[in-house]
């Protein structure tokens, strides 16, 4: 099957204390703490932070399963915090923007293909 590399950016407007992230057809390349101050256990995506009042942010470079961007199949998660949610990958990448807003936690998501890796 095809892949598509795409980088992932979530970030909160106030960091929860804990959460885990989990990724439906796609593969975890990288990923850790781009702002905040907290800790990653980077064998099963989870995160807690230190720094709740603040803003904190996420990256993750994927391999994400098909070859066709605007339809990845692909599902980001977070759970095991007190606000979870799910977003498919299309959701972010199909508005041109490559970016989407939550109200339910206050979450902003960011994503792009990685061309130039996948040259």
């Amino acid at each position: 099957m095809q892949s598509t590399l795409v980088n992932l950016v979530i970030e909160w407007a106030r960091a929860p204390a804990a959460f885990r992230m989990e990724f439906d057809h796609a593969t975890v390349i990288s990923g850790g703490i781009n702002v905040g101050w907290g800790t990653h256990d980077a064998a099963n995506h989870s995160f807690t932070f230190t720094s709740t009042g603040e803003i904190c942010r996420v990256c993750f470079g994927l391999q994400a399963e098909g070859p066709e961007p605007t339809r990845l199949p692909g599902i980001i998660r977070a759970v095991d915090t007190a606000h979870p949610f799910e977003v498919k990958f299309a959701d972010v990448l199909n508005d041109g923007r490559s970016e989407l807003t939550l109200s339910g936690p206050a979450v902003k998501i960011y994503a792009e293909v990685d061309w130039f890796a996948m040259l």
